[in-house]
């Protein structure tokens, strides 16, 4: 039996309330008829099937799709705690990365796209975008202004992008 059989005999998933239920007893933390799953204090709710540790979100797509998803999925309305099937987005890592909208937690200015350069003294400005590992923007006076800079490069792309696969679509 496959991992993808085991879990659709076990697990049960509503794509209208975005809940998991246990289809039969496997212990005593899994229960027909009981809700299956945990959410940590933060991040993506979980399942533990066969000692591995599966995302909610993967398993909702795969559950309702009968195939793993392509990418990462990511929820549209970033509630952690929203698992409805048509709040899933099957995409990639690095559009992920696009949708963040605030500041990783170890950063000093507080804002995305914005760090302190040592050897300058000043505040600089890069990104990260599809093929490009890390593009440098520039180097500015204060945290507010390389972070406008990140904004405005990144938009800019964005839009770019956009128009790629709009004239694609023609």
């Amino acid at each position: 039996m496959t991992l993808e059989e085991r879990i659709a005999s076990i697990l049960a998933y509503d794509p209208e309330t975005g809940e998991f239920t246990w289809k039969v007893t496997i212990h005593s933390h899994a229960v027909k008829g009981q809700k299956a799953g945990s959410q940590p204090a933060r991040g993506a709710k979980r399942i533990q099937i066969d000692r591995k540790v599966l995302l909610c979100t993967r398993l909702a797509f795969l559950l309702h799709t009968g195939k793993w998803p392509d990418g990462v999925v990511i929820l549209a309305d970033k509630d952690d705690t929203n698992l409805r099937f048509n709040n899933l987005i099957d995409t990639t890592k690095s559009a992920r990365m696009r949708r963040q909208d605030k500041p990783h937690k170890r950063t000093k200015s507080g804002l995305i796209g914005a760090h302190f350069h040592k050897k300058s003294g000043k505040w600089a400005a890069r990104i990260s975008w599809k093929t490009v590992k890390k593009k440098h923007i520039g180097l500015f006076d204060t945290p507010e202004e390389a972070s406008a800079a990140y904004w405005a490069r990144r938009n800019q792309l964005q839009q770019e992008n956009d128009n790629e696969r709009h004239t694609a679509s023609d």
